[in-house]
């Protein structure tokens, strides 16, 4: 990171005031000066919610980006943090109640983002809670007669609905626009990718390990492209590999494969053992993990699996596992946990590009989920296309009227994709490709709206 002194003023600048439909220059006036744009485009604003054992129990704590403003939400045996996708809320699951080994017993428990207004949410158990993308929906699953099932509830708690067999595994998620849910299933004795719509129908197998009798292939790790087009996710198919390898995280047959959405054109992208890929926000590149030469480092490559390029080099000493990575909606960080399993777990960042690698947490730091930060009611959570629709709007390079500087000019009807939010700001990209802050809404005036 650059500096602590530009995360603390952009947290410090979104209480300023902002203003949308100013009277601006002509756009002939406006010129984009990069120098002035490198200090915010680096600084990553937000919040990210993990699990720690500082306390003496897994709990969960909220810290700002640069490992700042540590704060203890809850003071049990909790885990699995999701944010709601307006930031508003966490969902997490919780031992708190459970009598069963392996924390089968755990259940599903809701709060405001600064732990408030704790709310129970399941009696009958429940784990992994995933937010859909309309902040509508919770999935959760539920271990039962040997196996785990996925279960569907209201983001209140109510209509709790299976919609899988006990057969499957707690590897499942959304798809961008929360219409599928793929997941992966046991039922052959080996875990392989299914889909099904959000209600449970149309259950669809799209993987087949072609490696039979007694074969440990299968598939995990699943993950959509950001335009719910393509997955990727890893898989020891065609390899007749052992139980002990199987069971070895760094046994080296691992590898990612990228599909289309419906199980089609199937693609191996790597071939040197490898695993838990991560999409950029941009779905243009691929963050990875790799056991190639012997270490285990961070990788990145394109989409198609080409330009592929290491980007940490032993940053992490004694480092035997990347248990978490993804990136920041920025594009520009990533975020990952990291660690051995005689000493602990913690939580880092670094730029996109591998540079500055920084410890966020000393004494554990597990599952962390970044915070889509807003407090705008006007708008829903990214991604979505805002049009403007006042006379012009100005595009600064930070979220403040005062110190930020216009770096382009929107005019009425215009539209623009969020990429992400700070309180009544928004990170946008124009059609142009320009990526600037503009000022969503003031004093009950809104300057950006939904487009249809």
């Amino acid at each position: 990171m650059r500096t602590l002194t530009m995360v603390l003023l952009l947290s410090l600048i979104a209480l300023v005031g902002c203003s949308g439909g100013e009277e601006a220059p002509a756009a002939e006036d406006v010129t984009v000066e990069a120098d002035a744009m490198v200090e915010a485009e680096d600084a990553p604003v937000g919040r990210i919610a993990f699990v720690s054992y500082l306390a003496g129990g897994g709990e969960i704590f909220v810290m700002d980006a640069d490992g700042g403003n540590l704060t203890q939400l809850t003071s049990y045996e909790d885990g699995s943090p999701y944010w709601s996708p307006d930031g508003s809320q966490i969902v997490f699951d919780s031992y708190r109640e459970g009598r069963g080994a392996f924390r089968i017993d755990d259940n599903i428990f809701v709060m405001d983002a600064d732990g408030g207004n704790l709310t129970q949410l399941t009696r009958g158990g429940g784990r992994r809670p995933a937010w859909s993308p309309d902040g509508n929906h919770i999935l959760f699953s539920l271990y039962e007669n040997g196996g785990y099932a996925i279960f569907v509830m209201n983001a209140d708690g109510s209509n709790q609905t299976q919609l899988t067999s006990n057969d499957g595994s707690e590897n499942y998620s959304w798809s961008p626009d929360g219409s599928q849910i793929a997941f992966c299933s046991e039922g052959d004795g080996h875990e392989e990718i299914f889909v099904m719509d959000a209600d449970g129908r149309n259950q669809t197998q799209l993987t087949f390990d072609d490696y039979g009798n007694g074969g440990y292939g299968g598939s995990s790790f699943l993950a959509w492209s950001p335009d719910g087009n393509q997955m990727t996710f890893v898989s020891r198919r065609d390899m007749e590999t052992t139980s002990d390898e199987y069971n070895n995280y760094h046994s080296g047959h691992d590898e990612v494969f990228v599909m289309d959405a419906d199980g089609g054109n199937l693609t191996q992208l790597t071939t040197e053992g490898n695993s838990r890929p991560a999409w950029s926000p941009d779905g243009s590149q691929i963050a990875f993990v790799s056991y190639r030469d012997g270490g285990l480092e961070i990788f990145v490559m394109d989409a198609d699996g080409s330009n592929q390029a290491q980007l940490t080099s032993n940053a992490i000493p004694s480092c035997d596992s990347f248990s978490y990575i993804f990136w920041i909606p920025d594009g520009k960080h990533l975020v990952f946990t990291a660690g051995n399993q005689e000493e602990t777990y913690n939580t880092f960042i670094m730029g996109a590009d591998g540079s500055n690698v920084t410890q966020l947490t000393t004494e554990g730091g597990y599952s962390p989920v970044w915070c889509p930060i807003t407090t705008s009611p006007t708008i829903p959570a990214p991604p979505v296309h805002l049009r403007v629709v006042v006379d012009s709007l100005r595009l600064r390079d930070e979220p403040n009227t005062d110190s930020g500087e216009q770096v382009g000019l929107l005019e009425k009807g215009d539209t623009v994709e969020v990429l992400w939010r700070w309180e009544n700001w928004a990170k946008v990209r124009t059609e142009s490709d320009l990526d600037a802050w503009a000022c969503v809404e003031l004093d009950g005036e809104t300057f950006l709206s939904p487009a249809e």
